[in-house]
């Protein structure tokens, strides 16, 4: 594959990663009077039962997994390109799939 294409494709699927977990923590802070009865991720309600049923502590948290996450994908892409696209791009899948339950389920 083309470095100029792995370039794209890497840096495409790394915004639609965070665009996503943006989302998705933007849809917590729209619902946040009822996200604790419809919350299904066991970290999740963990996060709000911690925070006492408050949002706060759940939107740290994932605002901090995803500035991780994108920062990794960044060094795994600047040490190896292809391997970093590739991951990425599973990554990019499975945020594809969380978007479609996140409004299909």
């Amino acid at each position: 594959m083309a470095p100029r294409t792995v370039n794209r494709l890497f840096f495409l699927a790394w915004l639609l990663i965070i665009g996503i977990s943006v989302h998705d923590g933007y849809l917590v802070l729209l619902h946040r009077w009822s996200i604790g009865s419809f919350e299904r991720n066991p970290l999740g309600r963990l996060l709000l039962a911690a925070g006492g049923g408050d949002i706060w502590l759940l939107l740290a948290v994932k605002a901090l997994g995803t500035a991780c996450v994108s920062s990794i994908l960044l060094l795994i892409y600047w040490s190896r390109p292809l391997l970093g696209c590739t991951i990425c791009l599973a990554i990019a899948a499975l945020q594809l799939l969380l978007l479609l339950f996140l409004y299909l389920a």
